[in-house]
This record gives C-alpha cells, structure tokens and sequence, in this order.
C-alpha cells in the first residue's frame, strides 16, 4: 500500500524540523564559545594594561619619594652647614671679646704703671722741697757740716772758724826766708819765766817751730 502524502510531509517536516533544531540549538553555543573567548582575552588585555598603569604610578610615586628624600636631606645638611657657621661666628665674637678684655687689662695695667710713675715722681718732687726746706731752715753755724759736700765752696763755707783762723795766722807767720831752709828765729824767756817772740816777730810767728 502507498503511505498518504500529508503522513509523508509531515514526516519529512518532522525531520526537517528536528534538523533545524538541533542546528538552532547548535548555533548558539557555537557562538557564544567565540564571543566568551573574545571576553576574555580583552579582560586580560585590559587587567595587564591596569596593572602597568599602577606599576608606572608606583615607580613614580616612588621617585618622588627618593627625590623628597634628598630635598630634605639636602635641607637638613643646609641646616648643618648653618649651624657650623653660627657656631664658627660665635667662636670668633668670644675671640674678639677675649681679645678686648685682654686689651682693657693691658691698658688697666699701663694706667696702673704711670699712677704709680706719677705718684713716685710727686714722691720725689715732696723729698726734694723738704730737702729745699731743711736747708733753708737749718741753722749753718760755724762748726756744724752739711749733709752733702756737693762742692769745694760749700765745704770752705762750712769749716770751722778756728781752724781757717789758724791757717790764716800760720800762713802769715812763715818768714820769707823759712821756704829756703833758714833756721827758726830763737825763743827768748821773758819776765816770770814766759817766753816772748824774738825782736821782729810777732807772737804767732813765735809759736812756730
């Protein structure tokens, strides 16, 4: 017997129906496999190109670190080399200062040293006006001796008066003839056992040997 047409048409769109869906059903996970693929591989790119982001914010970040770093070590030895300077000024300021004390007791000194110049030459100048008024004032009797015999008319001024007298009286009595040898006139015994100068002579002359 031969099979009715619709039983085969429909057999046949059964078959193509089936073939249909299993080719509709294979498309989609045949596509959606590449567009997971392709998913993932942009994610990768993008996840690599944010971590070189970070990585090159991160050196950068780092090298301004270091360059703070040696901002304010740079700072910090300015600081030094200040302090040093300060310290070296103020070293310096105590030098001059000590020097300037220094210089003040040394003119203290010199002050010092012509007062007491000043104080001996006013010593002196006193010593000598007493001495002025001493001898102004001592009594120069015959008989009494300077201090100092500064001079030969000072001390003839001072020698006694007998003695100048003597010396006067012996010289006058020397006979002109004496200086040549001659003998001494004779002693003459007078009235009461007394002598008397020899006739021509006085009495001074007669006491001379």
């Amino acid at each position: 017997m031969r099979r009715a047409k619709p039983a085969t048409a429909g057999g046949r769109d059964l078959r193509e129906g089936g073939a249909g869906a299993a080719a509709g059903e294979a498309g989609p996970e045949r596509c959606g496999g590449a567009d997971g693929l392709g998913g993932d591989q942009a994610g990768q790119a993008a996840a690599e190109g944010e971590e070189e982001e970070d990585e090159e914010e991160e050196e950068e970040e780092e090298e301004e670190e270091e360059e703070e770093e040696e901002e304010e070590e740079e700072e910090e030895e300015e600081e030094e080399e200040e302090e040093e300077e300060e310290e070296e000024e103020e070293e310096e300021e105590e030098e001059e200062e000590e020097e300037e004390e220094e210089e003040e007791e040394e003119e203290e000194e010199e002050e010092e040293e012509e007062e007491e110049e000043e104080e001996e030459e006013e010593e002196e100048e006193e010593e000598e006006e007493e001495e002025e008024e001493e001898c102004e004032t001592r009594d120069l009797r015959p008989g009494t001796a300077p201090p100092v015999l500064s001079s030969e008319s000072i001390w003839i001024a001072y020698v006694p008066w007998r003695t100048l007298g003597l010396i006067a009286l012996c010289a006058a009595a020397l006979p002109a003839g004496r200086c040549n040898g001659a003998p001494a006139a004779p002693r003459v015994a007078g009235r009461n056992g007394k002598w008397l100068p020899p006739p021509g002579l006085t009495f001074a002359e007669s006491l001379l040997p």
